[in-house]
């Protein structure tokens, strides 16, 4: 009911649905991450209309979810966790990491064996210079590195 949906990510979510597709509406719909079920995208519970610009998503384990989100830092832009909480059978955000980034994050996979994310900080234009940055995550205060800046003239996807 939401229009026209632009995918931006696909994934699996583990124990949560199956296929899950991060996305947007052209008609300012569904924002957020939803589950594709029956050739129809239902929004995970607490995911649906997130706001901001969720981008790509990775689940750490069943009940840990990433979000890197494109927007300005000073809005929804940089890293968010969300726990699923079972008692309330939803997706809570639990913090956003920011520190150590300039701009927002598209792009986002995790390393299982380390528990490290690795994202490409989004350029401050189209075509702009975009960074290679990873964290560990051991709370609401941890930090990104800058791994590897792209050369002028070419972006990290």
């Amino acid at each position: 009911p939401c229009g026209q949906i632009r995918i931006r990510a696909s994934g699996s979510a583990g124990g949560h649905n199956g296929l899950v597709l991060s996305a947007n509406s052209s008609a300012g719909g569904l924002v957020g991450i939803g589950a594709l079920v029956g050739g129809v995208v239902t929004p995970l519970p607490g995911l649906g209309a997130i706001g901001g610009s969720p981008y790509e998503f990775v689940f750490a384990d069943s009940d840990t979810l990433y979000i890197a989100d494109d927007n300005s830092l000073g809005t929804t832009g940089g890293l968010r966790r969300y726990d699923y909480d079972a008692s309330l059978g939803t997706w809570v955000q639990t913090y956003r990491l920011t520190t150590g980034l300039t701009l927002g994050l598209r792009s986002l996979t995790i390393d299982p064996a380390t528990g490290t994310l690795y994202a490409v900080q989004a350029g401050s234009s189209a075509g702009g210079v975009t960074s290679l940055v990873s964290v560990v995550d051991t709370g609401a205060s941890s930090s990104f590195t800058v791994l590897s800046t792209s050369a002028a003239g070419t972006v990290y996807r």
